[in-house]
């Protein structure tokens, strides 16, 4: 085999344990099978979207990528809400995802699998409620409000399917929190009374570490092709709305960057004993 075919191939290391010889004088062999990058035949399938109105903004600052031959991939994105000179608000909304789908072949009697991810991101949110005035001569049955909201969050799931006949096998045994920020501000007036509520704050969040899927799957057979679908998935959101009221100064800003000055997601390994 040529070196350029080697080179396509992904680095599967097989370890063999031979356990002490039983009763019946054959011996228990049971095989560890690692897959590391490059890896061939991986389905990558991003998604990304941009979405305003008003004054509100949002922008891809980076698109969503995974590359096969190193495992590494990610994206990263900004937006915000704003007051226009009129007085109305607006919104912004970016999102980005990719979808990893990585094949691969087990031996009879395998039933446990675990993904290893590692991640350098973060995030954060800006926010300033400001001051909502109700127009004047407003009647005392008209409902008029002010409303500033902001948040950025990652998202991250997988799945184990069995790519020869279609069907689902196992989610992992425990399921990944994800990140996020996000905080609101509601003002509202109605027949005269006027109340105001609050919910988070702005801040950020950072995270680099690892992130694992363990797969508890019973009767995996050598006859067919597996497959683990990674998905995650990052979303900003901003949004400064008025009615029947003007918002003065009021601002919101979302961010987030898992993919861009040297943070990502890359996928390490995936172990089937």
């Amino acid at each position: 085999m040529g070196t350029a075919a080697i080179g396509s191939l992904a680095f599967v290391a097989l370890v063999v344990v031979l356990l002490p010889v039983s009763a019946m004088g054959a011996p228990t062999i049971y095989h560890t099978i690692r897959i590391s990058a490059p890896y061939p035949g991986t389905i990558v399938t991003p998604s990304m979207s941009i979405a305003t109105s008003g004054c509100g903004t949002a922008s891809l600052v980076t698109a969503p990528f995974f590359h096969t031959g190193t495992g590494r991939g990610g994206f990263a994105g900004t937006a915000a809400g704003a007051v226009c000179a009129s007085g109305l608000g607006g919104y912004g909304e970016a999102s980005q995802s990719i979808s990893v789908n990585v094949p691969f072949s087990a031996m009879s009697g395998h039933n446990r699998i675990v993904e290893k991810w590692s991640l350098d991101v973060s995030g954060g949110t800006t926010f300033n409620a400001a001051k909502c005035a109700v127009a004047s001569g407003t009647s005392n049955t008209t409902y008029s409000y002010c409303s500033v909201y902001s948040s950025s969050s990652l998202a991250g799931y997988s799945y184990l399917y069995d790519a020869t006949n279609g069907s689902f096998i196992a989610s992992p045994t425990v399921a990944w929190a994800g990140l996020s920020n996000g905080t609101s501000s509601y003002q509202f007036c109605y027949a005269g009374n006027c109340s105001s509520y609050m919910t988070g704050g702005p801040g950020t969040f950072s995270f680099t570490g690892a992130v694992s899927w363990v797969f508890v799957a019973n009767g995996l057979v050598s006859t067919h092709t597996y497959e683990l679908e990674t998905y995650f998935y990052g979303t900003e959101y901003a949004y400064v709305s008025a009615y029947g009221a003007t918002l003065h100064h009021g601002h919101a800003s979302a961010w987030l960057n898992a993919g861009t000055f040297g943070n990502g997601i890359r996928l390490n390994s995936i172990t089937i004993t």
